[in-house]
């Protein structure tokens, strides 16, 4: 079993920290071909990178995110049912 669980959270942390990198990455070789072409702009060019930025931050950010917005979901709007199940 703890065999397992390292192996998950060795999964996890190399998902974490490597999609970006991979994110980032292929956003590069994008721009360097096309670049290469000589079919983008600077300006084109500096929209690609930024949004390439913008989806690695959310890559990273959006699973902590998603964690908080759980554990803090009930102190924010309590679970109540409205047939008043559970009274």
């Amino acid at each position: 079993m703890s065999s397992t669980i390292s192996l998950l959270q060795w999964g996890i942390y190399f998902l974490r920290y490597g999609g970006p990198l991979v994110i980032l990455g292929i956003a590069m070789l994008n721009l360097i071909s096309s670049a290469a072409q000589s079919k983008l702009s600077p300006t084109k060019m500096a929209v690609v990178f930024g949004s390439a930025l913008f989806a690695a931050f959310l890559f990273w950010v959006l699973p902590a995110a998603i964690t908080d917005v759980g554990k803090t979901a009930n102190s924010v709007a309590p679970y109540v049912p409205s047939s008043g199940y559970g009274r």
